[in-house]
């Protein structure tokens, strides 16, 4: 294996390892809730709580990154993220387990903000495929956590399905320590003034607020449909609902192919346009609360979503020099919705219900795609 495919390998590996990791407590939060005798909004927070530092972070994570060396910063967060799981499992309260989780999440943007810059740092020709590469690594990690975390927790228990994803990410942070980059990067120390263009451009501002609502809202669904289906519909097993996310296969493929989708809408704000709409329609169907159907709604969700997010990530390397700062503040903004998201909507589901809520989201994603569509023309031909 030549230097180069081991450099891109380990990244993908990685990346899928952390964000299983991330995502793993997901579809257990009704079994961790019963375990720890905690409320649903509380149980909120196992997501909520853990991505408040990732809204945060990644900021600052790419400050640094233009600054110091990623593959330090990767393999010491990495070792960080492993044995602060182990810690988290031991928890015999939820306040601990809490704890040691946001302490955890501290490290998941230094992970995936360092990744996301060293393969775009490759080649910049090529930046649409690796950030593709990049983002298919994610969504395989967030059907990997969600599914294979669901049937561990089934088989023996939720511990061990934690622990087995802790262990995975200690493999790889050992892994790092064999890897050489072939990234040629000239380190330049940044200063506030740098972040500046990007928060005060109407054409970043627009891609950081679309990403925002559109996590926002992914977020929502994932983290209020365990619940609706347990009070609203018919109770199903951890596995089964598990086996929701199988629909994250689509965002594995949009983002492999995210270059020919782009060439069929014949442009990236096309492309994007398109995938709130895809998105919104599938939010909207799944007011039914049928199991069945949601299992096939959730491919077209995937779809929708993972357009938006691979187009936006392409979207913002190719217009900005400074891919450590700009994919910081970008991912800053992705998990700011998702911590609103996962949290918020559980007040709103409790006052209005399941229809109430697929309803207003499908409604404001439809409002983003026009706002979106209306301000095309400062994106040139992108």
């Amino acid at each position: 294996m030549s230097k180069h495919i081991n450099f891109i390998v380990c990244i993908i590996f990685t990346a899928i390892c952390c964000v299983s990791l991330m995502y793993a407590p997901q579809p257990l939060t009704p079994t961790l809730s019963e375990y720890f005798k905690i409320p649903l909004h509380s149980a909120s927070l196992i997501v909520s709580a853990s991505l408040i530092p990732l809204a945060i972070a990644p900021i600052v994570y790419g400050y640094f990154l233009e600054k110091f060396d990623a593959k330090f910063i990767i393999i010491s967060s990495l070792f960080a993220c492993s044995i602060l799981q182990f810690s988290q499992n031991l928890s015999t309260t939820f306040s601990m387990f809490l704890l040691f989780r946001m302490i955890q999440s501290l490290f998941f943007p230094a992970i995936l903000t360092s990744l996301l810059t060293l393969i775009t740092r490759q080649s910049k020709e090529n930046t649409q495929r690796n950030v593709s590469l990049y983002v298919s690594a994610t969504i395989a990690g967030g059907l990997v956590g969600r599914v294979l975390g669901s049937f561990l927790a089934e088989m023996f228990s939720w511990h061990v399905s934690l622990t087995f994803f802790g262990i995975l990410t200690g493999i790889c942070g050992i892994w790092f320590f064999f890897i050489q980059s072939d990234s040629k990067h000239n380190i330049q120390t940044p200063s506030i003034k740098d972040f500046i263009p990007f928060l005060s451009q109407k054409k970043f501002l627009i891609i950081f607020g679309g990403i925002f609502f559109m996590f926002f809202s992914f977020q929502a669904v994932l983290s209020i449909l365990p619940f609706a289906f347990k009070f609203e519909g018919i109770p199903h097993s951890d596995f089964e609902i598990g086996l929701l996310y199988t629909g994250y296969f689509m965002g594995i493929i949009v983002s492999l192919f995210s270059s020919r989708i782009i060439i069929i809408f014949g442009s990236r704000i096309n492309a994007i346009v398109a995938g709130f709409f895809v998105f919104a329609i599938s939010i909207f169907c799944m007011r039914t609360l049928d199991f069945n159907m949601i299992f096939w709604l959730m491919f077209l969700f995937c779809t929708g979503s993972f357009v938006i997010h691979t187009t936006f990530s392409g979207l913002i390397n190719n217009i900005s020099d400074k891919k450590g700062i700009t994919n910081g503040i970008y991912l800053a903004f992705y998990y700011a919705g998702g911590v609103f998201g996962s949290y918020l909507p559980s007040f709103y589901y409790v006052s209005f219900g399941w229809k109430t809520l697929t309803l207003t989201l499908s409604t404001l994603l439809i409002l983003g795609a026009i706002l979106l569509l209306s301000c095309r023309k400062i994106y040139g031909n992108n």
